[in-house]
């Protein structure tokens, strides 16, 4: 089963100025680990609350432990103005598209320092991010749970039918006859030897008007391995998407 996220959802300048540094209680909790002594973090919009940048740093440092950054290196803008780049420590790795621009910049300061930059359109993306999943809120309630079930799967943990766990795309209830011909025995042995991975709230999406969330499947045996598995919530549960020309 190879499911990228590019191909699957297909299926369906930066400024560098008037930032503020954010300090936390804890002065670990403000940086982004890079296996020293971590990068402290400064935002380009000064009128985020502190429950804000609390919540955009807790996510940052979540998207950047899958990263494992460990260094920075430098290039140049189009104007030819240098910009740092976190260097990452993983051959294969995934940066949510809303912040694959920004996720990673860095900035020297006059001291020699360097720090983690959260430009403006990051913030803004995250504060997008934030008000869908007050919204949603049920959803993201429920994914915790959800992704520890996938992450442990047994038989006695799932419905009785395998078509109460899945959802069927627009053009894919051709595929529902032969998909819920798989017993709960064999639904396990496929999707049993992933681990899944939370996602970042910048990751959630929307399909058929409802809230998806696409988790990242790792095989430990396979370094390079990068693939994703959809999953969209109704009638409150989380539920596989299946849509035409998805491999079950």
């Amino acid at each position: 089963m190879k499911i990228t996220l590019k191909s699957t959802l297909f299926l369906l300048g930066i400024s560098l100025g008037g930032f503020a540094l954010f300090s936390l209680a804890s002065e670990d909790d403000c940086r982004i680990p890079n296996g020293k002594e971590g990068w402290p973090v400064v935002f380009e919009d000064t009128g985020l609350s502190r429950k804000e940048k609390q919540a955009i740093i807790d996510d940052y440092r979540s998207i950047c432990a899958r990263l494992s950054p460990q260094g920075s290196y430098e290039t140049k803008t189009l104007k030819g103005e240098p910009i740092r780049w976190m260097r990452y420590g993983v051959e294969c790795w995934h940066i949510p598209d809303a912040a694959k621009e920004h996720v990673g910049l860095l900035r020297k300061e006059t001291d020699g320092r360097e720090v983690a930059v959260v430009d403006r359109a990051l913030s803004d993306a995250y504060k997008k991010a934030f008000a869908y999943r007050e919204a949603h809120r049920d959803a993201y309630d429920c994914l915790p749970e959800f992704v520890s079930l996938m992450n442990d799967l047994r038989t006695e943990n799932l419905p009785d039918t395998l078509d109460e766990f899945l959802y069927f795309a627009k053009g894919a209830e051709d595929y529902r006859e032969k998909v819920l011909e798989t017993t709960l025995d064999e639904f396990v042995d496929s999707f049993g030897k992933y681990r899944y991975v939370f996602p970042s709230i910048l990751d959630f999406l929307e399909y058929d008007g409802l809230p998806m969330a696409p988790l990242q499947m790792i095989q430990t045996e396979k370094k390079n391995f990068l693939d994703f598995l959809l999953f969209v919530f109704e009638e409150g549960r989380w539920k596989i998407l299946i849509y035409p020309g998805m491999f079950f």
